[in-house]
C-alpha cells in the first residue's frame, strides 16, 4: 500500500501564521518562510477578511517541544510588531 500523505516534519525555527476567521471555529495555519512573509499574509488577512487584528491572527515558531508564539528580540509578538510599524508609518504621514 502506497502512503500518499505524510505529515510535514517541522524543524526548529519553522514559522506558521494562524488565523481564526469565524471564532469559535478552529484556527487554520499557513506555513511561511520568514517573518516578512508572515507580515504580508497577516496584513492581507486582516484587510480582506477580518477588518481588525487583535486576537484572531498570530505567528508561531516551531521548537523541539512544539509550536510557540513567535516573539522578536524586544519580546513583542507579531501583532505588537505590526501595530508599532503601522503607528510609525501613520506618524510619518502626519509630520
Amino acid at each position: 500500500m502506497t502512503e500518499w500523505y505524510k505529515e510535514r516534519q517541522y524543524k526548529d525555527g519553522d514559522l506558521r501564521v494562524w488565523c481564526v476567521v469565524n471564532p469559535p471555529e478552529p484556527a487554520h495555519y499557513i506555513d511561511v518562510g520568514s517573518v516578512e512573509e508572515a507580515k504580508g499574509i497577516i496584513s492581507g488577512e486582516t484587510e480582506t477578511e477580518l477588518g481588525y487584528l487583535e486576537g484572531v491572527v498570530g505567528l508561531e515558531e516551531y521548537e523541539t517541544d512544539g509550536w510557540h508564539e513567535w516573539r522578536d528580540a524586544h519580546d513583542r509578538d507579531i501583532e505588537e510588531v505590526l501595530n508599532t510599524e503601522y503607528e510609525a508609518g501613520a506618524n510619518a504621514l502626519v509630520q
